[in-house]
């Protein structure tokens, strides 16, 4: 990874930085915000919200292989077993990519609101910034049958076990102003998590979300630098839509 970028909700940053500068006077949804033509894009994205997204440079040796697709609409059963099933990195993995799942669904039934309530840990202001920003966009979802990257870490010391889970992965978003009817708009978000151990479940202590790319294929310039050419990732499948 080249550098950081600053932290944003993944379509909020997207939309506003780079596809008003496109389209000019629509939201990130395709509504006119009334803003003048010559306001600046990132007006109105909290503050809270703004700092600089650091992702994790290098996969930790011994990475886990993930056998079994990860469902993009993960129920409360599914998280709540994730949860509890035990301090390794392979469970930290799988529980950090559900919840980013459930945080990134917004369709009917979704588990994402009650994320923060059950299984954050005195989450930052900003962090709760983020996934609120993440939250705003009614029929978004994890691209079901795809495939995503993944890096993390995790280390014990006297405080506890902690791991850190960078994900990349494709989300639909078939409200943008960019989809078509039954052809979403399909982008790339990146987001880091931040588990800790609490002796009885993995506890969700940190949330960064910035865009990763606003096409679903990887641009020359994305590929060489946020995903440096593919090199020191793993990679992981979505379940296909039941």
């Amino acid at each position: 990874m080249r550098g950081s970028t600053p932290l944003r909700s993944s379509r909020v940053g997207l939309v506003s930085v780079t596809l008003l500068l496109l389209v000019g006077g629509c939201n990130a949804i395709g509504h006119d915000d009334g803003r003048q033509p010559d306001s600046d894009p990132t007006d109105g994205i909290s503050e809270a919200a703004r700092r600089t997204f650091r992702p994790l440079d290098v996969d930790q040796s011994g990475g886990p292989r993930h056998v079994r697709p990860i469902p993009a609409e993960p129920t409360g059963a599914e998280l709540d077993e994730a949860a509890r099933s035990g301090p390794t990195r392979l469970s930290a993995e799988t529980f950090a990519a559900l919840l980013h799942h459930a945080l990134c669904d917004q369709t009917s039934g979704s588990r994402g609101d009650s994320v923060v309530s059950d299984f954050g840990d005195d989450l930052p202001a900003d962090s709760v910034a983020s996934i609120e920003e993440t939250r705003m966009f009614p029929g978004d979802r994890i691209v079901p049958g795809g495939r995503s990257w993944l890096r993390s870490s995790i280390r014990t010391t006297s405080s506890g076990t902690e791991a850190v889970v960078y994900v990349v992965e494709k989300i639909e978003a078939p409200t943008s102003f960019l989809s078509k009817p039954r052809d979403p708009w399909v982008y790339w978000a990146q987001s880091t998590l931040t588990l800790g151990w609490s002796g009885e479940e993995w506890r969700l202590v940190d949330y960064q979300s910035a865009g990763a790319s606003e096409n679903e294929k990887f641009s020359v310039s994305t590929w060489r630098g946020t995903m440096d050419s593919g090199r020191g990732w793993r990679r992981f499948d979505v379940a296909e839509a039941p």
